[in-house]
């Protein structure tokens, strides 16, 4: 599971041991903000073929800030690979193109160095420290470039 790996993990916060909290998180959290939230949301990435599912990518608003987030995880035989970039982009283009967005932002550690790689080639620039989530991070944004 991709909550529970500690490698996948780290840089977020502790693995999850039980899968009756990974239920409670995709059905109590997840599914209600995207049945609220039309358009946002995670999105559950798979590969055709035989790899499956990889991973996730979200659009959603962040920790009480007004502004919206583009987040990514991936199983960690898929880091390395590109997929991050390209996943991140596709969501990005559907938050401006199609959800009509001023602005996206992205965090991340700062000891995060792949993560912040790619929020760099979606095109979002780092801004500067700040704290999300009870710790500090990277903050990145890209304004919309169509407006």
């Amino acid at each position: 599971m991709l909550h529970s790996d500690p490698d996948v993990m780290h840089f977020i916060r502790p693995p999850e041991k039980d899968p009756d909290e990974s239920r409670y998180t995709l059905e109590e959290k997840i599914l209600k903000y995207m049945t609220q939230n039309p358009g946002f949301g995670n999105w559950a990435v798979h590969l055709r073929g035989n790899e499956g599912f990889i991973g996730w990518v979200l659009l959603k608003h962040l920790e009480d800030s007004g502004m919206i987030e583009l987040g990514y995880r991936l199983h960690k035989k898929f880091w390395g690979t590109g997929y991050a970039s390209e996943i991140a982009e596709a969501v990005r283009d559907h938050g401006f193109n199609t959800l009509g967005l001023n602005k996206i932002v992205g965090i991340t550690r700062p000891d995060n160095f792949g993560s912040k790689r790619v929020l760099e080639k979606i095109g979002m620039v780092y801004q500067r420290q700040d704290h999300f989530f009870d710790q500090e991070v990277s903050f990145f944004e890209m304004m919309n470039p169509s407006l």
